[in-house]
């Protein structure tokens, strides 16, 4: 049990106003606690946290939310790319253009300790990419910010 609960008139109640839980309470426009802003009535509210609602129309796996978009679990929105993939300006905009290449990586680890890995380049995300290592048919995932240089090999 929260010590609100426990409490009535803690938990953002105004002076002499108990805290009832789970009851709609309105607080005066005037005279409430400096630094407060009281919320028109005319917005929304929103269930409480872990709160369980139904809908008919919509699957219970999937919940309701005002304006979003229904989809199954990965489905890819193609407008939620991030502008550093998709701008050659950035380092995984232009590493995505040379996907399919023999590269060779090297990663500044620390300070001042440079270590490289060679293999084809597979695939580029936001903050990572990932290479098919040479002789090898494993595939490492390396961090995009540790990349100091990449060589293209031809």
């Amino acid at each position: 049990m929260a010590y609100r609960d426990l409490n009535p008139t803690c938990s953002g109640a105004v002076q002499g106003t108990p805290y009832i839980p789970g009851v709609h309470q309105t607080f005066p426009v005037s005279g409430g606690p400096a630094g407060t802003q009281v919320l028109p009535p005319s917005l929304p509210t929103l269930p409480a946290a872990g709160a369980v609602t139904t809908s008919s129309s919509v699957s219970p796996q999937f919940p309701a939310v005002p304006g979003g978009i229904a989809a199954q679990p990965g489905t890819q929105f193609p407008d939620q790319t991030p502008s550093t993939l998709q701008n050659t300006f950035f380092t995984p905009g232009f590493l995505r253009t040379q996907i399919g290449r023999r590269v060779r990586v090297e990663f500044l680890l620390g300070t001042n300790l440079l270590t490289d890995r060679t293999g084809t380049l597979v695939a580029v995300g936001a903050s990572y990419i990932v290479l098919r290592l040479v002789d090898s048919d494993d595939m490492m995932m390396c961090d995009i910010y540790s990349i100091k240089f990449v060589t293209i090999l031809l």
